[in-house]
């Protein structure tokens, strides 16, 4: 095996046919309260960074979205209830991000709420992964918002500050990481063992930086050491690491070894998202449905529900309106959160149940 052929796979797990966020941050003017702020992001170390990057969330856009929330119209009830949710919670802590938004009804009934283009809703579990510093977690719904075109608002000049101020600290993090491969390939596996560890110290969750971690430990010993980590279920194999590098990217595209059934579905379907975003002449409706029914897939079914529910004003992409309104209150099911399905026309149990086989069939394929 060759040593460098699982990182062949790797690709953060980005949309390259998006075009940069930060156009409405650059055109407010480089002496702008945001561009004084990236120069301290880039002035920083990684774990400033972190901790810079917590404080702007928690204490700026969340705060400022909050209060905004809290005070719409009444009729707009997920809204304003998200508004006090983000009022009263104490972000003093690591915060449960899927217990505040992808399990809470008021979340998703918000999302719903806001007119196209206003993230008001959306944009808060992006700023609190960041807040975590789940960097790979945040960026992916960045990214993934700014693709449907935010418009010229509050939570939009938010979602486009927060992604400028990722880009400088992932930017510092991919440096060191690289510095850490460079060490790999000379064969200097503790010295890159120790670079990526340092990373991960930081607080920063990468999968990335997991998987060189994973990578460079296993490749220690040699041939010998590659596949005893393919088959070890001790902290150096592969399954540890596997869970630690998917729950901090649950979308990361590379997988270092797979066995028959639901891990070798996930090994292709991982091969197949980075086949997509790798090909720049796939139209971009074609890319979302696919991206949707690929996190769908491999269970991620917060970044599945968002592409489904953003893309229902999509007239090409495959799958109709209806499926992929059904496929959208299939992963909120998956989340925890059924009493929404009330409020739309159809038997969602039995379509439910359908597309439960339809993912066993090909989970086990």
């Amino acid at each position: 095996m060759s040593a460098d052929l699982p990182r062949v796979l790797f690709l953060i797990c980005l949309m390259p046919w998006i075009a940069h966020l930060s156009v409405h941050a650059e055109e407010r003017g480089r002496n702008s309260p945001a561009d004084q702020f990236g120069q301290r992001l880039s002035d920083s170390s990684l774990t400033e960074q972190r901790l810079l990057l917590r404080d702007w969330s928690v204490n700026v856009a969340l705060t400022d979205l909050g209060n905004a929330a809290s005070q719409v119209e009444q009729k707009f009830a997920g809204v304003r209830a998200m508004g006090h949710t983000i009022q009263q919670s104490d972000f003093t802590r690591a915060i449960d991000v899927s217990a505040l938004t992808y399990r809470n009804p008021d979340y998703w009934r918000g999302v719903m709420e806001m007119a196209p283009g206003n993230y008001l809703i959306a944009v808060m579990p992006a700023l609190m992964h960041l807040a975590n510093g789940e960097w790979d977690q945040a960026r992916r719904l960045f990214t993934l918002l700014g693709s449907f075109s935010p418009g010229e608002n509050p939570p939009a000049v938010y979602l486009a500050d927060a992604s400028r101020h990722l880009d400088l600290c992932i930017e510092l993090m991919n440096r060191e990481t690289r510095r850490g491969i460079a060490l790999h390939d000379q064969g200097k596996y503790d010295e890159a063992i120790a670079i990526y560890q340092h990373i991960l110290a930081s607080g920063v969750q990468s999968a990335w930086v997991r998987y060189e971690l994973f990578f460079s430990t296993a490749s220690k010993g040699g041939k010998e050491g590659m596949i005893a980590a393919m088959n070890s279920a001790g902290p150096a194999g592969w399954a540890d690491a596997a869970r630690e590098i998917y729950a901090m990217d649950p979308l990361y595209t590379t997988q270092f070894s797979a066995k028959r059934g639901k891990d070798m579905a996930a090994f292709m379907d991982r091969l197949a998202l980075r086949s997509m975003l790798d090909n720049k002449k796939l139209p971009a409706s074609e890319k979302v449905a696919i991206y949707a029914d690929l996190a769908l897939k491999l269970e991620d079914y917060p970044v599945a529900a968002h592409l489904y529910w953003y893309s229902l004003g999509i007239k090409e992409g495959g799958l109709s309106t209806d499926e992929r309104l059904m496929r959208f209150l299939y992963c909120l099911d998956k989340c925890g959160v059924s009493d929404l399905q009330k409020n739309f026309k159809g038997n969602f149990p039995k379509k439910f149940k359908q597309l439960d086989a339809q993912l066993a069939k090909h989970r086990a394929s």
